[in-house]
């Protein structure tokens, strides 16, 4: 089998992924980038710094960039526009092609274009908890509808995911579940040191010991609600008996360093700023759980990362991992429910053996969720859609 991926740049996510497809006996792989984002270092705007990963992306698959003429090559809809993507399909270069996503013209094209041998698969991270208008929703109904009557397969990441296709006309016979997963030994591997000996590492990033530290993994962005934790926080009155962790950057650095400032909560907050992917591992074992708030979270694969480092999750139910991966209800919470979340910090701490349970849960309901199972998920599917002519044409 020839097999393409596209996707709109190099992500330290999706490289496991595409090492593993490109082990798989008869598999001829190669990943499609359709922008240069992240492989030098460059402006990520949301974190607001110039930065690189510092871990290898490239490497142990093929891949190539195409050409994108966009005006304004970016992450908008228009800032990918890459017509050789429509090229290589016309011209049956492969025998099947994953897209990522739907929302830039270059995928969006490769999604209803004529082809005659080549079948197109998406995968994308959308669920229907985001709100929306009506007016919204039905025009959605019937673009997506003529859109995904086009594709030949899908390969939902979980279950919100695979009810979203759903509602838009895709019968379960043309999905296979490819879960959404990270590089579980790699997080596993490099969070032991921090898990055996916690002291240490803590203190590597002057954090304190002997206290359940909360970890908040993700950008600065009012969507992401990164004040609420620390709000909660005082609310749950914790301070002295546990601490709060941030990693990231994003314009609400500010709004948050005032907020804990006027909660008289400095001495139990901890600011890390940007980490890079090396140091991730590290962080997630040094913390007891990772706090989620997100009004707005397709997945969150930082929740698999935290699991994998057997970190407990403790997130908001429209992160779309909620569902498959959190265990305990429990530990879920309505977005903005900063009293819940106060809740439920209280309890963690209150009740280290519960706290142990979630951890040990997290661990092992992860394992469920690998590498190789989404790469088993990918090639069944695209299997599923050579059975069947093409329905691009």
């Amino acid at each position: 089998m020839k097999l393409a991926f596209v996707t709109s740049h190099p992500i330290q996510y999706q490289a496991p992924l595409f090492r593993e497809l490109s082990r798989r006996r008869g598999v001829d792989f190669r990943a499609l980038f359709l922008h240069d984002h992240g492989v030098k270092p460059s402006l990520d705007p949301q974190f607001g710094r110039v930065f690189s990963w510092d871990v290898p992306i490239l490497d142990g698959y093929e891949h190539c960039f195409l050409a994108n003429v966009a005006r304004r090559p970016g992450f908008s809809p228009f800032g990918q526009v890459n017509p050789e993507l429509l090229s290589l399909l016309w011209a049956g270069e492969y025998d099947a092609m994953i897209l990522h996503g739907y929302n830039v013209v270059s995928t969006m094209g490769a999604a209803v274009c004529p082809r005659r041998r080549t079948r197109v698969l998406m995968r994308g991270e959308n669920h229907r908890l985001e709100p929306r208008s009506l007016g919204k929703r039905a025009i959605k109904q019937v673009i997506l509808r003529a859109v995904f009557s086009r594709v030949d397969h899908f390969l939902p990441i979980g279950s919100l995911n695979r009810e979203y296709f759903r509602a838009y006309g895709v019968a379960d016979s043309r999905m296979t579940v490819a879960p959404y997963s990270v590089d579980n030994e790699f997080f596993a591997e490099r969070s032991r040191a921090a898990r055996e000996h916690q002291g240490d590492v803590r203190a590597r990033f002057g954090l304190p010991e002997g206290i359940p530290l909360f970890l908040f993994a993700a950008k600065l962005l009012p969507k992401k609600r990164p004040l609420d934790l620390v709000r909660a926080f005082a609310e749950a009155r914790l301070s002295g008996r546990a601490g709060v962790v941030y990693v990231g950057d994003g314009e609400l650095a500010g709004a948050l360093t005032a907020e804990t400032e006027r909660l008289g909560l400095g001495a139990s907050v901890f600011r890390l700023g940007f980490r890079n992917q090396s140091e991730m591992p590290l962080l997630y074992g040094a913390c007891d759980a990772l706090v989620l708030p997100s009004e707005i979270e397709p997945w969150g694969l930082a929740v698999n990362e935290a699991m994998a480092c057997g970190a407990a999750p403790i997130v908001s139910h429209v992160v779309g991992s909620a569902q498959d991966l959190v265990g305990d209800p429990g530990c879920v919470f309505p977005p903005g429910d900063v009293a819940c979340l106060a809740r439920i910090l209280a309890k963690v701490v209150d009740e280290p053996r519960w706290l142990e349970r979630l951890k040990i849960d997290a661990a092992e309901r992860i394992k469920e969720w690998s590498i190789p199972q989404t790469a088993d998920g990918c090639l069944a599917g695209a299997c599923a859609a050579l059975e069947r002519p093409p329905r691009g044409w």
